[in-house]
């Protein structure tokens, strides 16, 4: 299956890459953090569903955390198309379970006619206080393809993403 993704991501990076003049903003690197590639599906919101992002957070040899996240359009100018993402992180642990989540993700993405998009996320604390602001723990962004009316509706994505202690 590895062998299938690998050359499958490398597409979609190339074709991302190539349909943006500037590249997306990569997380800040600190001493005091983690971070990683991140990739997976993602699944722009049709007229009727909200879209929906599933991957992988990896921290080379050692840490995997999913991403989950739901994908809400938003009212922006007539030549412009994104939304809002919102979701968690949950780990990953080596029996290919998923407990509780560990943090949330709280972002937006822009996409242009073709498909090709990027985004940008805060990773936050859970918000256990429906008033109090979450603290930021870091960031994610990327690229990503889901151009409709294909055989395959479902789009990927790739990034890097940072977490801080």
């Amino acid at each position: 299956m590895l062998r299938k993704l690998l050359p499958a991501l490398a597409a979609v990076l190339a074709l991302c890459a190539n349909s943006f003049s500037a590249q997306a903003p990569a997380p800040n690197v600190d001493p005091d953090c983690i971070s990683g590639q991140a990739f997976g599906a993602w699944d722009l919101p049709s007229a009727r569903v909200p879209g929906h992002v599933r991957g992988v957070l990896v921290q080379v040899g050692q840490r995997k955390l999913v991403l989950e996240a739901k994908l809400d359009p938003a009212v922006l100018p007539k030549d412009q198309r994104g939304g809002r993402m919102d979701g968690v992180l949950l780990p990953l642990r080596a029996d290919g379970s998923v407990p509780l989540p560990i943090a949330e993700v709280h972002g937006t993405y822009v996409v242009g006619p073709d498909g090709s998009g990027r985004f940008e996320a805060a990773i936050t604390e859970l918000a256990r206080d429906p008033l109090a602001r979450p603290e930021r723990m870091g960031m994610i962004a990327g690229l990503f393809r889901d151009p409709e009316g294909r055989d395959d509706p479902i789009g990927r994505f790739a990034g890097r993403w940072s977490i801080c202690r």
